[in-house]
Order: structure tokens, then C-alpha cells, then sequence
């Protein structure tokens, strides 16, 4: 079979191009492939090397390259096993190169094995490795298929790689409508293609696509009616559901609202910020926790601090919850211990869900070190921790760091320069549930183009900006103590939800931090509280808490975030910092989201989407009506020809030809020009044949001397454009 992709007309290859139909199919087919392509780009964005992009550049290309190569060369059989033994060897290099992999081997394939189930890429210890093995696997298969016109294999095998990354959640709906109406394109204009597609046809499969569009948009892209927050799998617009009820991962939202919901009654001998779980990698626009976890099988680590303090908690579910909290940092779980979990980074979660009146009991240690020793703890950082808890995705704005090196300028150690961010945040935006989520980097939009923001953005903000120093750092969600009804015993809300920040101090390890100015954050928990009761909202009091109560209720930092001071236990002044470069305090006015201030801001993806669905279905429409049709012809008849004299007048009168034709009538089959012309005069009467003569004729003379003579200077047609001009003046 010749390798020339031949140009169809009616089945038939012409002049070496590509038809209308095959060219819509190899687009449709880039599409699919792309993405899925882009959920390992956004991988290799948040946890690759640079070396690890340009490694799957490379491989990337080379696999398209090859299934180009092969598409006309290699037989099916033997292209199916070429592409699956690249998909074998890639996902078993990166089980070998793995670090440690004599210990880590059983973990590694099982988080391969876990994909299947459910678990994000991200959350992969060795994300980036793993998306250069897979990579050149069904990039190969699915480009052979296509170059070798099996485009519906080709979509089956781009379509089941989409919906794999569908299943662990590393994409969401706009790049996978995206990805089904490539395949759709692919498949229908591909059938086209084999069997030699009409324009009806080809505007057909435009119009199911723009069906697909709107059907599914209408369905799944506009939001939908709140779900029940904490449950698995839950979500909902209350920061409770977006911090604790997102499971391994953190999106950070727009405006948000607060649940007066009872969670829990805790009874505990200290009070302390109930810890959910902390997340370690920061994708740009949320958080991800790696790794998996496991079977709770024992105490688990201390604290490396000596300075600590035993916290005996136990909890009673009040609702149905798919959360474990604890005191940081938990040692034994006292009882459920066979229905207990441990993240990754020491976190509890219960194996399914807690019902009401379901309890346990947790024994943590609390580490309370001084000022003083945490000032001394010095940057002796274990290079693990440096590796996981300094990431930052390689599209970080690089005016975050340079920023953040001036707010801790004069700072001597990890510590002051912890707070000197921490005081900055605080004092220089405000809290509040009533925000527009900045597109772009999150962090970065939040430090130069927000004034305002609640936990979630203040922790995000935190955290990249110490990163960007090298202290490593992570973001924490939970709850605040609650309400205290007794000494010992506190009623804890969905309204008490709250992310913070822990930052490594070596020889100490992880301690807190609240950027968040308590407050604003208080004062809006009270009224979403007042606001609830006097609505008769159902669940938000116990028998221990009593409305009068709401108002004496207080929630104090969590225990062990260090509180500024000289370090001899006087209070620390709060340093008021400048604002970032460029005169404004952030967020005053200009720059864009994520940008350089001021500069062009692209379109967020699902304004993209509905703009392409506009497109789309406009051009079909004024398709099939012959809109774009006459809108070509009226350009054209404007276009002066161009080639050599013959040629430009015989394009002349084609031009005039049609515009005759829509002023008066068409020329008949096998009417010739004279005869056509003797015919339009006798529709005129003698005065206006003479006004209309005086250019037609000389046209019409020109085109026979040409056409027949085979005679045309370059002066005769450029008066024959002209006097074309003439006319359509007139007319």
C-alpha cells in the first residue's frame, strides 16, 4: 500500500493532501490524545525535574514519531505487541528505579495495581517516574492506529487510556468531554474518510458533537444541587467539605460557606486542634496527599521533641462522618483499633465511615517546645523531608520567592522567617467566606491579587512562600478545639473546620502555624452559628451546649503553634510588612491572577469549553443554511486574481459569471458567453443596457480573445479587473 495520504473526493486521493473528513479525524484523534497527555503534563509540572520534563518530551515524541513511522509499515499484530511491551517495560522501570527499591517494591506495585481503583497519580511516591514509563505505551498504539485509518480501534484504545486517568480522578470534566469528543470526531469522521464523505456528512457528525456539547454541559458542568458533606466521595461548598471531606485532596474554591453542624463531643485533658490529616504536594490550584495508607498495627511515632505534653482524647460521632481526629501527634488508638487507618504522614482515618454515637479514643503526644529551642533547631533538614516538603510545581511564579525573600529579609532563622510571613498574611489581608477564585497559581494569585481570603487561601499562601526559602512546610486541615462546655469537654462543628500550617524543625519535627487573623475567622463562625439557630437549622446544638452559650464560645490557637515572643516569654510585636513590589498592597487593582500584573489573562477551561460550543454549533448552522458560503463568494468576488494574465482574466469572469448570475440569472449548461450576454440584453431596456453595457461588453470581449486566442497581456487583464470593479460598484 502506498504511504501518500491522498487527498479524497468521493473515496477518491487527489494532489497528496489530506480530504476535509480525514483531516477532521487526525484532529479529532490529536485531541484524545492530547488529553490524557495532559494529565501526565500536569504531573510532571507539580513533582518533575526539569530533566524529567524534557524525558518526556523526548519519549513522547519519539513515540509519535514512531507510530507515524510504523502506521504504514508494521502490521496490527505486531504494533499491538510493540506497544505493549513499551507499556510493560516503562511501568517495570519504574518499579526498579524507584529509590529503595528492596524495600519499597511491594508499595510501588501497589500503588500501580491501586491506580485501577481509585488513586490519583499525584498521590504516587514517585509520580514523575511512573508518568515516564507509561507514557510511550498508548501514545505508540493509538498513533499507529490512527495513521493506519483503524480509528475506531484507535479511539478504544485512546478513549480506555482517558477513562483510566477518569477513574483516579487526575481528570476532571472539561478535559474529559474534551477527550470524548475527540474520539467521537475521530471515529465519525473517520468512517467518512474510508467511505468518501459528502459536506451534509461532514456538517452531520458537527452537529452530534455540538448534541454531545450542550447535553452534557447542561448535565455534569453546570453544579448541581449540594451533596452531604464528610461522607466518602462527598463534597459541597462549605470549607468543612472542601478541607475534610475531599479525602487525599484538597481543591481550593471560590466563595464558600460555614456548617453549624455537630461533628463531634470531644473529652479530652487538653484542649488541642483536632487534626484531620496534612497533604504534602501543591498542585497550583489544591493540595495531594501521596502515598497510601495503611492498617493501623500499633503505637505509633513520637515526637522527636522532649518538650511534650500526653493529651487523652475521646470522640463521639454526632453525625455520620468519614474522618478520624486527633490530637497531633497520635501515638495509640485506645480502642477501634481494628476500624483505624494511618495515612502516610501519621494521620488516622477510620476504615469506612463513623455513625452516630460511634466513639473512639486516641493518646497523643503534644509537642510544646520554646521560641528559644525552636530558634536553635537550625537547618539540618533529613533529605527526605527536604525532597517532599519543598516541592512546588515548576509553573510557580518565580516573583513568589523573590517576594517572599524581602518579607523575611533580616530574619536569621527558619523560625523567624516563619513568622515573619505568618505576621505578613495576617496583616495584610483580610478573612472573609466571599471570594472569587483566582485562576492560574493559587498561592500567587492569592499573595498579589486578592485582598481577601479565608484558611484555606491563607495556609496555601503560607506554605508556598516558606517553600520557596527551602523550609520545608505543609498544609494541615482539621478542627478547632469547638466549643467549651467544661473544662474538659468540647462540642466541635463543621463551622470549626480550619486549615493551618506545619513547618519542620529539626529535632523537633513538625510544628503549627496559623496565618489566618482568628478574629474575623471567630467573629463569622458566630454569626453562621446565631444565624443557624434562629433558622431552627436541625443538629446544631448538643444537650451540653446552650445558645446563650455561643456567644462566651472562643477558639484559641491550637496548642504548640509557638506564639512570637523574645523568646523569654514576653509577647513578640506583630511587624507590620510592606506590601509586594509595585506600590499597591495586593490585590488593590491590576495583574492579573497568577501573572505579572496587568498582562493578558487566558480564559479559565470551562469558558474555552462553552466557547467552542458556540463556535462549533454557529458554523454548522451557517453551513447548512449557505451562510459561509455566499460570505466566501463575497469575499472572493473582492479578491483580485493573481498568476499569469491568462489565468487572472479567466478568474475575472468567473467572478463576473457569478455575480451575474445572482443579479439576473444563471448561465445555462452549454450556453456560451455570447449567447448568455445577447440574452441579458434583452431583459434591459435600451437606457439601462447602455449604462451596463459600457463595461460588460469590453469584459465579455476580453474573456473571448483570451479564452479562444489563448492571447491575454498583463494591461488587458488588469482593465478586465477593472472594469469587474466597475460593475459590482454599480450594483
Amino acid at each position: 500500500m502506498s504511504t501518500t495520504v491522498g487527498y479524497q473526493v468521493g473515496g477518491r486521493e487527489l494532489d497528496g493532501r489530506p480530504s476535509v473528513a480525514r483531516a477532521a479525524a487526525l484532529a479529532g484523534a490529536a485531541t484524545l490524545v492530547g488529553s490524557f497527555l495532559v494529565v501526565l503534563v500536569h504531573v510532571l509540572d507539580v513533582v518533575g525535574s526539569p530533566t524529567e520534563q524534557l524525558a518526556f518530551v523526548a519519549v513522547v515524541l519519539a513515540a509519535l514519531g514512531l507510530g507515524v513511522a510504523l502506521g504504514r509499515v508494521l502490521s496490527l499484530r505486531y504494533a499491538v505487541v510493540l506497544g505493549t511491551l513499551m507499556l510493560g517495560v516503562g511501568l517495570g522501570a519504574y518499579l526498579v528505579l524507584v529509590p529503595g527499591v528492596s524495600a519499597t517494591f511491594d508499595r510501588e506495585l501497589a500503588d500501580t495495581i491501586s491506580l485501577l481503583t481509585g488513586l490519583s497519580v499525584l498521590r504516587m511516591t514517585q509520580a514523575s517516574i511512573w508518568a515516564l514509563g507509561f507514557a510511550p505505551g498508548p501514545v505508540f498504539v493509538s498513533t499507529y492506529l490512527f495513521v493506519r485509518r483503524r480509528y475506531a480501534l484507535g479511539a478504544l484504545v485512546g478513549g480506555a487510556t482517558l477513562a483510566f486517568f477518569i477513574s483516579t480522578g487526575d481528570v476532571d470534566v472539561v478535559h474529559g468531554l474534551v477527550g470524548f469528543l475527540g474520539a467521537v470526531a475521530a471515529v465519525g469522521f473517520g468512517q467518512l474518510d474510508r467511505e468518501g464523505a459528502t459536506r451534509a456528512q461532514l456538517s452531520g457528525v458537527v452537529v452530534v458533537m455540538v448534541a454531545i456539547l450542550v447535553v452534557t454541559t447542561s448535565v455534569s458542568v453546570v453544579p448541581g444541587a449540594p451533596v452531604q458533606p464528610l461522607l466518602p466521595g462527598g463534597g459541597g461548598q462549605t470549607i468543612e467539605s472542601s478541607l475534610v471531606g475531599g479525602g487525599n485532596s484538597v481543591t481550593v474554591q471560590g466563595s464558600i460557606e460555614l456548617s453549624p453542624t455537630v461533628r463531634f463531643v470531644v473529652t479530652a485533658n487538653h484542649a488541642s486542634a483536632w487534626r484531620v490529616g496534612a497533604f504534602d504536594r501543591y498542585t497550583g490550584s489544591g493540595w495531594v496527599r501521596s502515598g497510601r495508607s495503611l492498617p493501623y498495627t500499633g503505637q505509633l511515632d513520637r515526637p522527636p521533641s522532649a518538650n511534650s505534653i500526653l493529651v487523652r482524647q475521646r470522640f463521639q460521632a454526632q453525625s455520620e462522618v468519614a474522618v478520624m481526629p486527633a490530637a497531633w501527634k497520635p501515638l495509640r488508638v485506645l480502642d477501634a483499633s481494628d476500624r483505624t487507618m494511618v495515612t502516610a504522614m501519621g494521620s488516622l482515618a477510620p476504615a469506612g465511615t463513623l455513625k452516630a454515637g460511634d466513639q473512639y479514643t486516641v493518646l497523643s503526644e503534644v509537642s510544646q517546645p520554646s521560641v528559644a529551642d525552636l530558634r536553635a533547631a537550625g537547618t539540618d533538614y533529613p533529605a527526605d523531608v527536604v525532597d517532599q516538603f519543598t516541592q512546588l510545581p515548576e509553573s510557580t511564579p518565580r516573583r513568589v520567592g523573590t517576594f517572599t525573600a524581602s518579607v523575611t529579609a533580616g530574619t536569621n532563622d527558619p523560625y523567624d522567617a516563619a513568622v515573619a510571613v505568618e505576621d505578613w498574611l495576617r496583616t495584610n489581608k483580610r478573612y472573609s467566606l466571599d471570594v472569587n477564585r483566582p485562576r492560574g497559581d493559587v498561592a500567587s494569585g492569592f499573595i498579589f491579587d486578592m485582598n481577601q481570603g479565608y484558611c484555606t487561601y491563607f495556609a496555601t499562601a503560607m506554605v508556598v512562600m516558606l517553600r520557596t526559602q527551602g523550609i520545608p512546610a505543609r498544609f494541615v486541615v482539621g478542627y478547632t478545639h469547638g466549643q467549651p462546655v467544661d473544662g474538659n469537654t468540647f462540642v466541635v462543628r463543621g463551622i470549626d473546620a480550619h486549615a493551618w500550617v506545619e513547618v519542620y524543625f529539626p529535632g523537633h519535627g513538625w510544628v503549627a502555624f496559623d496565618p489566618t487573623p482568628a478574629a474575623p475567622r471567630q467573629a463569622a463562625e458566630q454569626q453562621a452559628l446565631a444565624q443557624a439557630r434562629a433558622a431552627g437549622v436541625p443538629n446544631v446544638d448538643t444537650p451540653l451546649t446552650e445558645p446563650s452559650g455561643s456567644s462566651a464560645r472562643s477558639t484559641p490557637a491550637p496548642p504548640g503553634t509557638p506564639r512570637p515572643s523574645d523568646g523569654n516569654g514576653s509577647v513578640r510585636p506583630v511587624r507590620t510588612l510592606t506590601a509586594p513590589p509595585g506600590g499597591a498592597n495586593p490585590g488593590a487593582g491590576g495583574g492579573g491572577p497568577g501573572g505579572g500584573g496587568g498582562g493578558f489573562q487566558l480564559p479559565d477551561p470551562r469558558t474555552v469549553l462553552y466557547g467552542l460550543i458556540l463556535l462549533a454549533g454557529g458554523l454548522t448552522a451557517a453551513y447548512r443554511t449557505g451562510l459561509l458560503e455566499r460570505l466566501r463568494r463575497a469575499l472572493w468576488v473582492r479578491r483580485a486574481p493573481d498568476g499569469p494574465p491568462e489565468r487572472r482574466l479567466e478568474a475575472t469572469f468567473a467572478r463576473l459569471d457569478y455575480l451575474l448570475g445572482r443579479r439576473y440569472r444563471p448561465r445555462r449548461p452549454g450556453e456560451t458567453p455570447r449567447a448568455y450576454l445577447e440574452a441579458l440584453q434583452s431583459g434591459f431596456s435600451r437606457a439601462e443596457w447602455g449604462d451596463v453595457n459600457r463595461s460588460l461588453t469590453p469584459l465579455f470581449d476580453l474573456y473571448e480573445r483570451a479564452h479562444y486566442a489563448g492571447r491575454c497581456s498583463p494591461a488587458e487583464a488588469d482593465r478586465a479587473w477593472r472594469l469587474l470593479c466597475d460593475l459590482r460598484a454599480r450594483w
